[in-house]
């Protein structure tokens, strides 16, 4: 099924420089996604303003549990399904990937983001050539393998087992 099929590809409402608070809501971006995908906490500390968030929330929306954020410019292709839905992030940095349908599991489809199959097609169309760059358009029509939701489940268990074996030997190390 191609990826528009899946679910909405969007990304966030522009946030200016001049918007940044020192505090409020945490503001990612690339950087800070990268970092949250590999189990870090975020290093750099962004905000925007509670009003800015809730005006955003009610017109527009925010990010949501299970939602998949996905790194789009300069380093690509490193995904973060989201768990904690209180921040906003950067537009064009990075691609949302929200309103998941009910045939496919968020985190079966965060774990293909991670597969090399993946990599490999968003590198084939990845545009610039000092920095690689993604474009919606051409993601919506990246065509992925979808099992049923019974195998989709073995897979999110089997590799999530792996994962959390992973963690508890970065945490003994």
């Amino acid at each position: 099924m191609k990826l528009k099929n899946l679910c909405e590809i969007t990304s966030s409402k522009r946030i200016f420089a001049n918007e940044y608070t020192k505090e409020g809501i945490p503001f990612y971006r690339s950087k800070e996604i990268i970092e949250l995908s590999s189990g870090k906490n975020p290093t750099t500390e962004l905000y925007i303003s509670d009003e800015k968030y809730n005006e955003i929330k009610n017109k527009h929306t925010v990010p949501q549990e299970n939602d998949i954020l996905l790194t789009a410019v300069g380093t690509i292709g490193v995904s973060y399904l989201v768990k904690n839905s209180n921040f906003y992030f950067k537009d064009g940095n990075l691609m949302w990937f929200r309103n998941i349908k009910n045939n496919v599991l968020p985190k079966f489809l965060c774990y293909y983001f991670k597969s090399q199959k993946f990599l490999n097609e968003i590198n084939t169309i990845a545009i610039g050539s000092t920095q690689k760059a993604l474009t919606i358009d051409k993601v919506k029509e990246i065509e992925i393998y979808v099992p049923d939701l019974v195998e989709q489940q073995h897979i999110v268990d089997t590799i999530g087992s792996i994962d959390d074996l992973i963690e508890n030997l970065n945490n003994t190390n």
